[in-house]
């Protein structure tokens, strides 16, 4: 059967990923939703990548390269959330993963998501009318520029310290 990921790097070109939503991809068979495999370094930064079924952890990174995973959220991905196979060398600082990581600033707890008027993973906030706070709001990395988008169902845009995770779109 033939084997699939949504983004997979086999090449030297660097690689950044910022502000992407990877939801509900793949099957039992399928391999990663992001792999890479070679010398040349991947970013992530405000993605959200979560329910994805994979065999092996949804974002794996064999390469020999330095990789940094900031302000994103791995979460509820059969087949494991993140591996670097102990190849190269990965920053992983201001996330929430699932079962956690170790770094600056990383998070074990649940994100909340919630529905709102652009999709289903919002993060849960009582400013917005939801019974708790998600721990992923104004606890990215404090050296960060914001993203004009908002993760708020209320669709108040983001301000202070970054919220981890995708931003949903705000018309400027």
């Amino acid at each position: 059967a033939t084997k699939s990921s949504c983004i997979e790097s086999t090449s030297s070109a660097a690689l950044k990923i910022t502000n992407s939503l990877f939801h509900d991809n793949g099957y039992v068979d399928s391999d990663y939703v992001i792999f890479c495999d070679d010398t040349a370094p991947i970013t992530i930064e405000s993605t959200t990548i979560t329910r994805n079924i994979s065999t092996y952890p949804s974002v794996t990174l064999s390469n020999q390269a330095q990789n940094d995973i900031r302000n994103s959220i791995i979460w509820d991905n059969a087949g494991g959330s993140f591996d670097d196979g102990g190849q190269g060398i990965t920053n992983l600082e201001y996330n929430c993963v699932e079962g956690g990581a170790q770094g600056i600033g990383n998070t074990p707890y649940d994100p909340f998501f919630v529905t709102g008027a652009q999709g289903e993973f919002y993060l849960s906030a009582t400013d917005s009318g939801q019974s708790m706070d998600s721990s992923c709001l104004d606890f990215g990395d404090p050296n960060s520029l914001l993203i004009h988008g908002t993760t708020r169902t209320d669709e108040i845009a983001d301000s202070g310290i970054i919220d981890i995770g995708y931003h949903y779109y705000l018309a400027p």
